[in-house]
């Protein structure tokens, strides 16, 4: 046999089964975790010892051997399977009895406070009777307190309506007052933009009569300047006139 499968069986053989040790005391889960790593394992050592036993003299014995280990191993991750099945059906077995012994205790204890218990029901339903009965008298008390406010907000209310259709008719004729007052003064403010503006106009008026007398005052004084120079005399034309044609400039010798 190759020295790596002689040295993957012994070290299969001196596996630790701690959990199979520890009996009752070991988790089913912790037993299939390990069942789960010994067959994955088994599984990569066949694998690798099939590619190892290609180089071996004795082919078929080699790869016996590696099936004879991977075999060993996943019989050993069944028996730990096993032995966590029967753990995992003990606790359920334990996990039922408590449950029931739970179940009987709590039986037991009901059984012996119900006397307590069935007192306590007849006090608590004289005490919801007692309570019903002061609830409706509260509530009555409160309708006829209600009824009273009621009777009380009407004729508030009706004094408030009469004190708002007075305070209405104030504000109504306040308003009414406003209104002439604003009319009066719209009134007086046309009249006077009124003076404005033909007092605006008799000045333009009177600043055009001064520029045209001023014009002709000019227009003289040109034409006398004109006259004296020997030169036709110069019109100023008005605004709104057209100036008159130039009398023909005297020949030599004429």
């Amino acid at each position: 046999m190759p020295r790596f499968l002689r040295a993957g069986l012994l070290a299969s053989l001196l596996i630790p089964c701690a959990v199979l040790a520890e009996g009752g005391e070991a988790s089913a889960k912790a037993l299939r975790a390990e069942a789960s790593g010994l067959r994955q394992t088994a599984q990569q050592e066949f694998d690798a010892s099939k590619a190892e036993c290609q180089k071996a003299f004795r082919v078929n014995y080699c790869i016996d051997q590696a099936v004879e280990l991977r075999v060993a191993k996943v019989n050993r991750a069944r028996a730990l399977e096993a032995e966590a099945t029967k753990l995992e059906l003990a606790a359920k077995r334990r996990a039922v009895e408590a449950r029931d012994a739970e179940q009987a205790e709590a039986d037991r204890q009901r059984e012996a406070h119900r006397p307590a218990e069935e007192a306590a029901a007849k006090d608590a339903a004289r005490a919801r009777e007692a309570a019903a009965a002061e609830s409706q008298t509260r509530r009555e008390h409160e309708a006829g307190a209600a009824a009273q406010r009621a009777r009380e907000a009407t004729v508030a209310r009706q004094k408030g309506q009469a004190a708002d259709a007075g305070r209405r008719a104030e504000n109504e004729a306040a308003a009414a007052t406003r209104a002439e007052q604003a009319a009066k003064d719209r009134q007086g403010y046309d009249d006077r933009m009124e003076k404005y503006r033909a007092k605006q106009a008799e000045k333009a008026a009177e600043a055009q009569a001064k520029a045209d007398k001023q014009a002709r005052i000019d227009a003289r004084r040109a034409a006398k300047a004109a006259a004296a120079a020997g030169k036709p005399p110069r019109t100023h034309k008005h605004k709104d006139e057209k100036a008159p044609a130039p009398a023909p400039s005297p020949q030599p010798g004429g």
